[in-house]
């Protein structure tokens, strides 16, 4: 069949030739036109798209349905962008730009994919490009073929043939290529319109190309920083991708790392004072710190601030540590002791403005306050009334409570109020919001004591105890060596403190607990004697202190080092600094 259609091809080249010297009896419209013994028209030459050669054409010549035809292979074919610009019944080839009859394709036969079905691509298509001068060219019409993307078939693309034809792009076993030849035979199906087709098709793309390793552990990190795998951040410390999936699979920890800045760490220092001159060493980092280049308001440490003003929001990186910030200075202000949360506040106190500032507790009721600025006393304000009646009106936390001694209530019957044993306060009052105790600081209260004096463990004196007991708070107690009951168990110049003795004739909650002979000044647990007077002459309320024995409001031009046993109000400082009381059994 090959050798037929070689020969029919020379003999239409022959016929092309003769007209061509024809003084112009025949024209370029004239179909001519060699048929197969099949039957089927092989090759049609000269259509510029105002006839129609029909049949199953699978070789033509010189087909330009844009009415230009290059018939003697010296005139260059006109150019197509889109089918608009073909004439009717033809298309533009765009790869090519040229325009084809769509009269001479028969069923499966196709020029574009446009003739094909479904899925199908139009393959093997070989026809002479726009403006290009093609000597005795044989086009081939292309063939609609379904391609499976997913299969790739290796060809070589000189395997078609002599011919010079451009049949479409194969994959070589390395590289998609373009192949020429005469026919694609029955690997039409293996051809590709496109070098990017192909590639889609058969040259894995790697998936991970662009995958970077999270994390400084596996991929580092940029000149300047260094890898902190304790960062906040979780980064896992290893991840893999993929290259057929782009699947990326990572470990289940934390220990990837972050690139941090690299600072270089301060000069170590030793508070209060062991830098330069003109520097300070920061207390808690223990780093020095340049004073001369601070702005004004700015501070490193207390000691750059004002009397009475304290150092907020410093930011400095501790000795000998890598730190990911800069260090900052703080500011310098005004040291305010913030009232406690229920503390009473008058809710016009601040300021004409009309604007609601929130609601506050007045003593008595939550109520909604108006004002300016809550200035100092922001930390009094609540959002909503509910918010402050659980706070500050909560039910009675006093409930129950009972006053000790018996100067007031008396005794029960069998006992007399006896105001020269132990020492009981004479008035004890209970904060229903808090639940706080205050007592006055006297012994004037009384104890209970039987009126015939027979119960062997109260007394008056050592004389009414046992040899090996001692009188103490009018109780008779057994000696409770290296602890005491009573100062007379210590030495000269030292205390008992801390003791803890149920009234005589009572009956209390907790166990008695006998103290510890002390020489320092008469404080209760986690309280430190303060001396007024001793802050400097200052007229700033520092707060309430214990003094040794009560709890005094002290002024003076700053608390350090001892802020830490200065309270907000008086309450609070004798719950945690006066002798607690024990209280009766109800």
């Amino acid at each position: 069949m090959r050798l037929i259609t070689t020969a029919i091809i020379l003999a239409t080249s022959l016929i092309l030739a003769c007209s061509s010297t024809d003084s112009g009896k025949s024209e370029n419209n004239n179909d001519l036109s060699t048929t197969g013994s099949d039957g089927d028209q092989d090759i049609a030459s000269s259509d510029n798209g105002t006839g129609d050669t029909g049949g199953d054409s699978d070789v033509t010549e010189d087909s330009n349905g844009s009415g230009s035809t290059g018939a003697d292979g010296n005139t260059p074919l006109a150019c197509c962008d889109s089918d608009s610009d073909c004439a009717t019944g033809h298309v533009c080839i765009l790869k090519d730009k040229v325009c084809r009859s769509e009269a001479e394709l028969s069923a499966g036969k196709c020029w574009t994919d446009q003739h094909c079905i479904g899925e199908s691509k139009c393959q093997g298509v070989s026809v002479c490009p726009c403006e290009d001068r093609c000597e005795n060219i044989i086009e081939v019409v292309g063939t609609c073929t379904s391609v499976d993307p997913t299969t790739c078939q290796t060809l070589d693309p000189n395997s078609f043939g002599p011919c010079e034809a451009e049949l479409g792009i194969v994959f070589d076993g390395q590289n998609c290529v373009t192949a020429s030849g005469c026919d694609c035979g029955s690997d039409c199906d293996a051809f590709y319109d496109t070098i990017e087709a192909c590639k889609e098709a058969c040259i894995s793309k790697d998936k991970c190309a662009d995958f970077v390793p999270p994390g400084c552990v596996q991929s580092g990190c940029p000149e300047g920083q260094t890898c902190d795998i304790s960062a906040g951040d979780c980064v896992p410390s290893n991840c893999s991708c993929d290259p057929e999936t782009g699947d990326v699979v990572c470990t289940a920890d934390c220990g990837g790392g972050v690139c941090v800045t690299s600072l270089q760490p301060g000069n170590c220092c030793t508070p209060p004072d062991s830098c330069d001159s003109g520097m300070i060493c920061v207390k808690g980092p223990n780093a020095c710190k340049d004073s001369k280049a601070l702005d004004k308001g700015q501070c490193w440490s207390i000691e750059n601030c004002a009397t009475g003003s304290q150092c907020v929001d410093v930011n400095v990186c501790p000795c000998d540590a890598q730190c990911d910030m800069e260090d900052s200075p703080g500011k310098c202000v005004e040291k305010i002791i913030p009232l406690p949360v229920c503390a009473p506040i008058d809710p016009n106190s601040f300021g004409a403005c009309d604007k609601v500032i929130g609601v506050v507790f007045d003593g008595q009721h939550c109520v909604t306050a108006s004002g300016c600025d809550c200035g100092t006393k922001c930390n009094n304000i609540f959002e909503t009334i509910d918010e402050c009646e659980k706070t500050c009106s909560s039910p009675n936390k006093c409930a129950g409570f009972k006053s000790p001694g018996c100067v007031d209530k008396g005794c029960k019957t069998g006992l007399v109020c006896d105001t020269t044993v132990g020492c009981v306060p004479s008035t004890c009052d209970c904060d229903a919001a808090t639940g706080d105790i205050v007592c006055t600081d006297d012994c004037g209260g009384g104890t209970c004591v039987p009126k015939d004096g027979d119960n062997s463990s109260c007394c008056g004196s050592d004389k009414d105890c046992l040899d090996n007991e001692i009188c103490a708070q009018g109780v008779c107690k057994k000696d409770a060596k290296p602890y005491c009951w009573a100062s007379t168990q210590c030495k000269a110049g030292s205390l008992c403190q801390f003791v803890k003795i149920c009234p005589c004739g009572q009956t209390c909650n907790t166990e008695d607990k006998p103290g510890k002979c002390s020489s320092g000044p008469i404080v209760s647990i986690g309280c430190k004697a303060l001396k007024a007077g001793a802050f400097g002459t200052c007229e700033m309320i520092l707060g309430w202190a214990w003094t040794g024995t009560k709890c005094e409001q002290l002024s003076g031009c700053g608390c350090e080092p001892v802020c830490g046993m200065f309270f907000s109000s008086q309450l609070e400082c004798m719950k945690k600094c006066s002798f607690p009381m024990p209280q009766p059994a109800p």
